[in-house]
């Protein structure tokens, strides 16, 4: 069957998770970009369960529809203080937390039911892993466990990669070395960087795998002014800005 909808997986933590603005209502939405999986098929949104400070979603669908004329139907598994290793709980994507099994067999039953195939996944993720204690080994260990699963499950699909931004609410602390390793660990440009518990680990998600794409980095939205009070979620404007960006992104990198 010929694949008529553009679906996006939403794997990650809190900046992921949510299809809805700050304030619980669903951000206008005039031409009904925005789909939703419920369980039984894609319909517009419904969740009215903010996340944290918003959702880029409404926006990111909004401008997907501009520039191709086509919805966005999600599959939204993000989970507010989601790990890739654990860290003393089991709200982990690691093969022995809770996350990535009913995350995954949601997903399938969309695309089955639907005769859709996966367009993208857009993965937010690894905050809590830099705010947390677990080795940066394990950490990388609970990356590599992740996007193999989701190449063997999915046949390889676009994996959309956002870079983590502030990991702590004090002003002097958003960037410590700890937020720069876990940075380094999704996206490496530099193989001769040695993290800070000196180990070299080379080269990060995005030059490790070739269907990763680090599509946004939240680091330079400190200095556009689109993070909320706490330093660590993203504003409503934050959001929407994340959402267009990725939008363009994901259009450009396909167009080519």
């Amino acid at each position: 069957m010929q694949n008529i909808k553009d679906v996006f997986w939403i794997v990650g933590d809190s900046i992921a998770n949510g299809t809805n603005n700050r304030t619980g209502e669903i951000k206008p939405d005039p031409n009904g970009a925005l789909l939703e999986w419920n369980g039984s098929s894609f319909a517009p949104v419904r969740d009215t369960a903010t996340a944290n400070d918003g959702s880029p979603l409404p926006q990111f669908a909004m401008t997907y529809h501009h520039l191709t004329g086509r919805r966005v139907h999600v599959v939204e598994s993000a989970v507010g203080g989601a790990e890739f290793y654990p860290n003393g709980d089991e709200m982990n994507w690691f093969p022995t937390g809770e996350l990535y099994t009913p995350a995954k067999e949601r997903l399938q039953a969309a695309l089955e039911t639907e005769g859709a195939v996966l367009k993208g996944v857009i993965l937010i993720q690894g905050i809590n892993d830099a705010r947390g204690t677990q080795p940066l080994a394990s950490i990388m260990l609970g990356m590599l466990s992740l996007l193999d699963r989701i190449n063997a499950h999915f046949n390889t699909p676009p994996v959309y990669l956002v870079q983590i931004g502030r990991s702590e609410s004090t002003e002097n602390v958003g960037f410590t070395p700890r937020v720069k390793d876990v940075q380094k660990l999704l996206d490496s440009p530099d193989p001769t960087y040695v993290l800070s518990d000196g180990r070299p680990y080379g080269f990060g998600l995005a030059q490790r795998y070739p269907n990763i794409r680090m599509a946004e980095t939240l680091e330079r939205y400190v200095h556009l002014g689109y993070y909320g009070p706490d330093n660590l979620h993203l504003s409503q404007a934050g959001n929407d800005h994340l959402g267009d960006q990725l939008a363009r992104y994901i259009v450009s990198a396909t167009a080519n």
